[in-house]
C-alpha cells in the first residue's frame, strides 16, 4: 500500500508497504489459530510483521513518529527509518491455563539493545475463562491500538496519528496486569488494571546524547466493550518520573551555580526538574465497523505537573 501526503506546512511524501505472516509451527493452520489461547495440539506460534517506508520531508523540522524517537534523517531530506520496522512474536502454550509470548521489535531507537527491543515478555494465567493474570514486559493498554500499535498491517492510516499517539513517553512497562472478562448482551465487558515500572531510552536534543527516562511507578486501568461492530474504552494510567533527564541535568547544574549572582537561578533550575513529576493519561475511544465500512474516533487528555511538559488535549 502507497500513500501520498501533502500537508500545508511541509511537503511529506511517504511511500509504505507493510506485511504480517502468521505460521503456526505443529500442524496446518485452522480458523481456531486465531484464538488467543493456542490448541494443547499445536502448543507454538509465529508472527511476524514489518513496515518498509521511505519518507520525504523538506521542512527544517523533521518529522518523528514517537516522543523521543532520534533524528531519522541526519543532515537528508530523506529518511528509511523513521517508519520501518521489523517485529516477531512467539506464542507458547504451557498448558491448558498458562502460556507465555515473547515479541521483539526492531527499528530505529536512541539506543539498539536487545532489552529495547523486547516490547513484550510475558507469562499468562488463567484461573477460569473469565479472569486472566500477566507478569512480564507488558504493552501498555491505554488506547485502541494499544496491542497492535507497531503492527502497521492491523490499522488504517501509514502510521498511528502523530499528534495523538506520539507523546505517550512509553509503550510497554515491567509489571503485572489483571483482567477480567463478562459477557454482557451480544459483546463482552472487561476491566483490567496494571501497575509496574517502565524504562526507557529517548533523544531530545539532536547530538545531545541520550536520556534515560525512568518511571519509578506506573499504575492504572481499563474499561472496554467489544461486539461484532462495536468497541468502545476507557483507559487511565499514571506514571511518576524517577530522576532527572541527562539534557535537563545538564541545565540544572548551570543554574544552581549562578544563584549567588542569580537568585531566581535556583527557582528555575528546581521548576524544569524532571524527578518525581507525575504523569496522567486519559482516553477515550470508540469504533463501530459495518459491511466494508469503518468509523473510528479517539480523544485523551494528559495532565502533567511538570511545566515543561504542558498538558496535552488531543482526538
Amino acid at each position: 500500500m502507497g500513500w501520498l501526503q501533502l500537508i500545508t506546512s511541509r511537503t511529506i511524501i511517504v511511500f509504505v508497504v507493510q506485511v504480517a505472516i502468521w505460521y503456526l509451527v505443529m500442524g496446518p493452520a485452522k480458523s481456531e489459530a486465531a484464538e488467543e489461547v493456542v490448541s494443547l495440539n499445536q502448543p507454538f506460534k509465529f508472527s511476524a510483521f514489518g513496515t518498509a517506508g521511505l519518507l520525504y520531508d523538506d521542512s527544517p523540522f523533521h518529522m518523528q513518529r514517537d516522543f523521543g524517537q532520534p533524528d531519522t534523517f541526519r543532515g537528508s531530506k530523506y529518511s528509511l527509518l523513521a517508519d520501518s520496522l521489523v517485529g516477531a512474536q512467539v506464542d507458547y502454550n504451557i498448558t491448558g491455563r498458562f502460556d507465555a509470548t515473547v515479541q521483539m521489535v526492531a527499528k530505529k531507537r536512541a539506543q539498539q539493545t536487545i532489552e529495547e527491543s523486547l516490547e513484550w515478555t510475558f507469562i499468562r494465567w488463567r484461573p477460569t475463562d473469565e479472569l486472566a493474570v500477566r507478569a512480564g514486559r507488558l504493552g501498555l493498554d491505554l488506547y485502541m491500538l494499544s496491542d497492535y500499535r507497531s503492527v502497521g498491517f492491523a490499522y488504517l492510516w501509514q502510521r498511528p496519528v502523530v499528534e495523538f499517539y506520539g507523546p505517550l513517553m512509553f509503550q510497554n512497562f515491567d509489571g503485572a496486569d489483571v483482567a477480567y472478562s463478562y459477557k454482557l448482551g451480544e459483546g463482552t465487558l472487561q476491566g483490567k488494571l496494571f501497575g509496574g515500572v517502565a524504562d526507557r531510552s529517548l533523544e531530545l536534543v539532536q547530538g545531545g546524547g541520550i536520556n534515560n527516562l525512568e518511571m519509578s511507578s506506573i499504575f492504572g486501568g481499563k474499561v472496554s466493550y467489544e461486539d461484532e461492530q462495536l468497541r468502545l474504552s476507557l483507559g487511565y494510567g499514571r506514571a511518576t518520573i524517577g530522576g532527572n533527564l541527562k539534557n535537563i541535568s545538564e541545565l540544572m547544574t548551570p543554574l544552581r551555580n549562578s544563584s549567588p549572582l542569580w537568585p531566581e537561578a535556583g527557582t528555575i533550575a528546581n521548576t524544569i526538574a524532571s524527578k518525581n513529576r507525575v504523569i496522567q493519561f486519559f482516553s477515550a475511544g470508540a469504533a463501530y465497523e459495518i459491511n466494508n465500512w469503518l468509523l473510528q474516533g479517539e480523544a485523551g487528555y494528559l495532565a502533567s505537573n511538570w511545566p515543561v511538559l504542558p498538558d496535552i488535549m488531543s482526538g
